[in-house]
């Protein structure tokens, strides 16, 4: 069971997962002058200046036998370019070096003494936000090997215990329904793990994974005690709660069970923070006899290991952003099934070598393998294809559902009597099941052709897809806590800016033998659809998240479209719609504006409409606007709690959904938003905001930027590139020093990032992300508005240093009448913040506190 690491308490939606906006990494002023010299910083701190060269490009050195700064020479700089950086000094690896920590310490009191005028608000907010959450709840159950597990948490204790309850007969069977809370299941409950145990004494605890054995008589888990996501496993016997002798030190965190107790497997992680290397352990035996059965040479890439649902296949993965290869070993061959058995690494099956830009993923279904790859990048929003065990190469894969440009598949999940699909049409996230039976006779089919060594015919079927229904036009949907091969059931995690987190199962066999209320063509596939009174009665209720003090028939969300231009210097007629998304308290306001969404899920409008579907708001209100766009990565409006604090004061939050993330498929992020179209991601960001101050919905002398990570990049270079459009910006963990992090192989992860930003030592790359990163684009003087920079002292994914060279840049260049730039550093966690639940509300509220004194709103 591995737990997201910024998770607050059972239930993410408890703070909100609209965006991960405001999951900051400093402290409260309290908590960081506790632990500094009592001095009066009134002035902001000035660092000194010494000279340093950096050098880009072919610096001569080989690191295993390539070149240090790149995979490939020829495509180095050569000679290489030098540039000055006269901060390069407060780079401290060890973070020990006291003179850059007085530094830390001194940007903390003064943001603290900046800020001291909040702490009023500051307290409200804490407690409007702790308000709004369970403080007592639970986890709904999920089944596992004939157990229920849950998470629970008590009022006062900061972190949750993870608990299970024997299962009944029949669990999981058709028509029978999960229990939606702990007290629906009568047998006696059994802790298994009390994380308040754990963090006892401690500044930090991460519970990366936890995971019962086979048998449920033992439970591996994952902490990490510093924040560096670096973790130890540990092993639990259940029946007494006595600790095993087996520790398994500077592991990524998760477990995965063999398919008896005893065996686990789990990865660790090079000098560089890198996912290099899968291990098997035997219980009992020391870490060091560990069998090695995966080690990747390659720094653009990292490993994983799962085992598949049906427990036959154990799968090693090793990818990068842009291609991957998996091996399987089939763990019913009888050479593998003594689980001690020596030489594992031997029955590996590599299922297709790795050849650059094509990506796969595969899943088990009875003899053969159920394969979504991206043919190479000709099919870039996935396509479902079948393949045998004996011959799983790609020359062997046949198509199960016909490809759709309009439509991705992002994986295929196989359970016993059906499977599932996960993907994106029209912006929103999508689930479709396929029934097993027919799956099964369309992959016979495609085998059979196969095997007669012709191409599959045009007439071989195609799997009916059932989709999932949903009833807002804006939302969140993914699959959460199918772990049992067997079930019938579909288990769902939903939410909307106004619907607090649901679990929702789906009766697959009644859903797939319903008449449904109409099948339609797309693409070629065939999609059923069920009516609302078939929805009704077929998707259960499982548990609907608490949302204590929040009426949300007194807010409104939609979704509008912003036009911006398809490229830099195109025809200005060439426009692409950029979606964001709204969320608004009506009676906060004038003009109210629209209250509900005038367009249904799914349905993107014309270039021509999307401006006149926008306008009509007169709401002219602060706006507080959020932006990822990097990865891929889809940021789907969900319930978010702490957004109502600011709402309830009249301000307006919004997504800007920027090309770079992948909410309107594959190609939203490859073709758009990365690598020599990455500035797209910026354009469209300011591009959102002056089109939601036209439309009527923002005062355009009070919008609020804010961004976490890459994120954080976004809101950088935002305030390097339109200063004035913004009267606050708000960078947690910012990747903000582009081009001297990127160059530099030893800083930890920046190999694999190649593949996103580019590498800035070869020319083709250089001068490009030279013309966005924050760092390297600030004018010689500007007027910037308020500014807070935040940062984890032991983050492996931005190094602390980056926002504090960021900050004492941005103060230089700064014009008198700026605002102020204030940076805090959280000095006990990481790049995912405070571990304790209560800490992190306080963060919380410390932002949001920032954000509204600085709109004038507090």
């Amino acid at each position: 069971m591995h737990l997201a690491r910024n998770m607050a308490a059972v239930d993410p939606s408890a703070l909100g997962t609209l965006a991960p906006a405001l999951m900051s990494a400093c402290v409260g002023a309290g908590v960081a002058l506790s632990t500094m010299r009592k001095r009066a910083y009134t002035t902001p701190p000035v660092a000194t200046r010494e000279s340093h060269t950096v050098r880009f490009g072919d610096d001569g050195k080989d690191v295993d036998g390539r070149p240090a700064k790149g995979t490939d020479r020829s495509k180095l700089m050569s000679p290489p370019r030098e540039r000055d950086d006269d901060l390069f000094w407060l780079r401290s690896d060890d973070r020990n070096d006291e003179k850059v920590l007085d530094l830390v310490r001194h940007e903390n009191e003064y943001a603290a003494r900046m800020t001291a005028r909040t702490a009023p608000l500051r307290d409200t907010l804490y407690k409007e936000m702790l308000s709004r959450i369970q403080e007592t709840d639970s986890s709904a159950p999920w089944l596992n090997n004939g157990w229920y597990y849950y998470s629970r948490t008590t009022a006062g204790a900061s972190y949750g215990v993870h608990c299970r309850k024997p299962a009944p007969h029949g669990a999981g069977s058709v028509g029978v329904r999960s229990p939606g809370k702990p007290e629906d299941i009568l047998e006696e409950e059994q802790v298994v793990l009390d994380e308040n145990a754990l963090a006892a004494g401690r500044a930090h605890c991460d519970v990366g994974d936890w995971e019962p054995s086979p048998s449920g008589a033992l439970l591996g888990y994952s902490v990490d005690y510093d924040g560096d996501e670096s973790y130890t496993i540990h092993v639990r016997r259940l029946a007494d709660g006595a600790e095993l002798e087996d520790r398994l030190e500077g592991t990524m965190g998760e477990i995965v069970w063999g398919r008896d107790d005893s065996t686990l497997f789990y990865t660790t992680h090079d000098d560089e923070w890198r996912s290099d290397k899968v291990w098997r352990h035997v219980l009992g035996q020391p870490q060091e006899e560990d069998e090695l059965l995966l080690s990747e040479t390659d720094p653009l890439f990292s490993v994983s290991v799962s085992l598949s649902r049906s427990q036959r296949l154990l799968v090693l993965e090793s990818g990068s952003i842009e291609t991957s290869e998996a091996w399987i070993v089939d763990l019913d061959d009888p050479a593998a099934m003594d689980g001690a058995a020596p030489d594992l690494a031997s029955l590996m099956k590599c299922v297709e070598p790795r050849s650059r830009g094509l990506r796969y993923s595969v899943t088990h279904r009875g003899d053969g393998l159920l394969i979504v790859h991206n043919d190479g990048g000709d099919k870039k929003n996935g396509e479902l294809v079948f393949a045998t065990l004996s011959s799983p190469g790609r020359s062997h894969w046949r198509a199960l559902v016909p490809y759709d440009d309009a439509v991705e598949i992002k994986y295929a999940s196989a359970f016993r009597s059906y499977v599932l699909l996960k993907g994106r049409q029209a912006g929103s996230p999508q689930l479709w099941v396929l029934a097993g039976p027919a799956v099964d006779e369309c992959a016979a089919a495609a085998a059979s052709a196969a095997a007669a060594a012709s191409a599959a015919p045009a007439s071989t079927p195609s799997p009916e897809l059932l989709r999932v229904p949903t009833k807002d036009a804006v939302y969140s949907l993914g699959p959460g806590g199918n772990r049992d091969f067997g079930t019938t059931l579909l288990r769902m995690r939903y939410s909307s800016p106004l619907t607090p987190s649901q679990v929702l199962e789906l009766s697959v066999p009644e859903a797939l033998a319903s008449s449904g209320c109409g099948v339609a063509r797309e693409g070629g596939r065939v999609v059923k659809e069920l009516s609302p009174a078939q929805a009704s009665s077929l998707v259960a209720l499982v548990k609907q998240a608490s949302a204590p003090n929040v009426d949300t028939s007194a807010y409104s969300s939609r979704r509008v479209y912003c036009p911006v231009p398809r490229a830099e210097g195109c025809d200005p007629d060439d426009t692409v719609l950029v979606p964001v998304s709204l969320v608004w308290r009506p009676d906060r306001h004038a003009g109210a504006g629209p209250t509900a969404d005038a367009l249904p899920a799914g349905v993107v409008p014309s270039t021509a409409a999307a401006a006149s579907e926008a306008s009509g708001a007169t709401l002219k209100a602060p706006l507080l606007l959020y932006g990822y766009g990097s990865y891929g990565i889809s940021i789907d409006p969900s319930f978010s709690s702490w957004v109502f604090s600011f709402l309830d004061r009249g301000g307006v939050y919004a997504v800007a959904h920027v090309r770079g993330g992948g909410e309107m498929g594959r190609g939203w992020y490859e073709d758009m938003g990365k690598f020599l179209t990455k500035k797209n991601t910026f354009s469209d960001f300011a591009a959102c905001a002056e089109f939601l101050t036209a439309a009527g919905w923002a005062d355009k002398s009070r919008i609020a930027i804010l961004g976490r990570s890459a994120g954080g990049l976004l809101v950088g270079r935002s305030l390097t590139m339109r200063p004035d459009l913004w009267a606050c910006a708000v960078a947690d963990v910012p990747f903000v020093d582009l081009m001297s992090t990127m160059q530099d192989e030893t800083i930890p992860l920046t190999t694999g990032e190649w593949e996103e930003w580019g590498n800035p030592n070869e020319a083709e790359f250089h001068d490009y992300m030279l013309q966005y990163s924050p760092m390297d684009t600030i004018p010689a003087k500007v007027r910037l508005p308020n500014v807070l920079l935040t940062a984890g002292l032991r983050d492996p994914r931005v190094q602390f240093w980056e926002p504090l060279k960021f900050a004492q840049r941005l103060r230089a260049a700064s014009e008198e009448g700026s605002g102020n730039v204030l940076m805090k550093t959280d000095m006990s966690s990481g790049h995912f913040s405070a571990s304790d639940r209560y800490r992190y509300i306080r963060e919380l509220a410390f932002e949001v506190a920032f954000v509204l004194d600085s709109l004038g709103m507090a």
